[in-house]
């Protein structure tokens, strides 16, 4: 079913009309024939009496909305599922009568809205040279923390999921993903030693981002708004 897009520099609306409650479906939204975001729908984002679908745009995508685009929002059960709704419209942000584009001013990459909801490269837009330079940083760093540390680091997530499933990287991702088994059994034990493999990056001169306490995000580049890359 395809319905009417309106956006503005603080959110997306759709209606969709006939629709039921797409709660925990992904949504994808694109500029031109380019994706910038995808988000699993959440029930704030959907009212069910009014059949209007409504998101804020994530803050690190604001400051760039300027100018005009063809936008549309596609619903989907599964990422390899077609389109169960499609929204299209015609959106003017205002600032710029140029078509917009997303791009980072220093490199002139396309830019996506990551899933930390920071504005990155993906491997989609990208030239081959940065899915060598994850791979590689990743390569690296399973050398560093095993020579330094003893732990054996390999594939895992979307990284491990797309070499096996399709043999090579999965386009809308834009990191590498990493993985250990630890040899302690105490929690405490497993989180201090997440701490020590964040000191030994530090000392390596790489910055990390932690999540949890055994979640830990090593960048590579970036700006304020943007990323780099991340391992």
């Amino acid at each position: 079913m395809n319905e009417t897009l309106t956006a503005s520099t603080t959110k997306l609306q759709a209606k969709l009309l006939g629709s039921t409650t797409p709660v925990d479906s992904l949504a994808y939204v694109f500029f031109g024939c380019r994706r910038i975001w995808t988000f699993r729908v959440g029930p704030g984002h959907w009212d069910n009496t009014s059949n209007m679908f409504d998101v804020d745009w994530p803050a690190a995508l604001v400051p760039n909305l300027a100018g005009v685009s063809g936008a549309r929002l596609e619903i989907r059960t599964e990422p390899d599922q077609p389109a169960s709704y499609t929204a299209e419209g015609t959106v003017d942000f205002g600032g710029s009568a140029e078509e917009l584009k997303l791009v980072d001013s220093l490199t002139g990459s396309d830019l996506v809205v990551n899933k930390w909801g920071r504005l990155a490269p993906s491997f989609e837009a990208a030239d081959e040279e940065l899915k060598q330079n994850v791979l590689k940083s990743a390569h690296d760093l399973i050398s560093y923390v095993k020579e330094t540390l003893g732990l054996e680091l390999f594939l895992t997530g979307g990284t491990l999921l797309g070499q096996v499933r399709d043999g090579k990287l999965i386009s809308s991702d834009d990191d590498a993903d990493l993985a250990y088994l630890s040899a302690h059994e105490n929690p405490s034990d497993v989180v201090l030693e997440s701490y020590a493999i964040e000191r030994a990056r530090a000392e390596h001169g790489l910055e990390s981002v932690r999540h949890s306490s055994g979640h830990l995000q090593v960048m590579f580049g970036g700006s304020e708004y943007t990323d780099g890359f991340h391992v």
